[in-house]
């Protein structure tokens, strides 16, 4: 896994490097995003609660980058951020989750000027990290305060439609919708903030969620 890691950004930044060094037209843009909720984790064993970990709605944003091969398809680089809440938390509790996908892009676009409907397709590495925030003497017990939390990393694919709207010759305007599908459940130690708790597992649920996302992108070069 982090020979694959490895390879895709050191792809990522050749991708980049070219971007940069090229006379041809390139593509920056920003983005603002909703994400749907996902199941994030099993019951524990043992758990007298039966139901999955599942989160909130996210929001967030992101940053890309495009080379533009011709009039119609584009490769490139995504990096964005999403923060939820998680649901069916107690009252005194404060949980959430958060993922950071980078990726690489291809993007072809059905037409070349106006209004332009495009599909796509990202592969890349997804960041997701739950952590729990519990009080002091929680339920009534004696323990300070502590944090539980665990990651589940791993790479994912996402197959992309949406459409750009040109303002002018430099100046999209973009809506798109992609399904990130993660390849990235598995097992995955819980991590405490307090010492003398033996190592617990969960069943970490694969990321899969409906991301929306409006933005605008600049384009210069030749």
């Amino acid at each position: 896994m982090k020979k694959t890691i490895t390879k895709m950004f050191a792809v990522a930044g050749m991708v980049a490097a070219t971007m940069l060094t090229s006379n041809a037209q390139i593509s920056i843009g920003l983005t603002g995003g909703y994400a749907t909720g996902m199941d994030l984790a099993k019951p524990q064993t043992g758990s007298t609660d039966n139901k999955n970990l599942v989160s909130d709605v996210g929001y967030g944003g992101g940053l890309s980058g495009r080379y533009l091969l011709n009039d119609k398809m584009a490769v490139g680089l995504n990096i964005s951020y999403f923060t939820f809440g998680v649901k069916d938390v107690p009252a005194d509790v404060t949980s959430s989750y958060s993922i950071m996908p980078i990726s690489l892009a291809f993007d072809y676009y059905f037409m070349t000027e106006g209004f332009k409907p495009f599909a796509g397709i990202e592969l890349g590495y997804i960041n997701c990290a739950w952590s729990a925030k519990y009080p002091a003497n929680y339920q009534g017990g004696v323990s300070p305060a502590f944090d539980i939390s665990f990651n589940n990393n791993g790479l994912y694919i996402a197959p992309i439609v949406g459409a750009a709207y040109g303002v002018n010759d430099n100046i999209d305007i973009n809506l798109n919708a992609k399904y990130m599908l993660g390849l990235n459940g598995e097992k995955q130690d819980l991590k405490y903030s307090i010492s003398g708790i033996p190592t617990q597992q969960i069943d970490a649920i694969a990321s899969s969620f409906v991301n929306i996302n409006l933005g605008v992108s600049y384009k210069f070069g030749n």
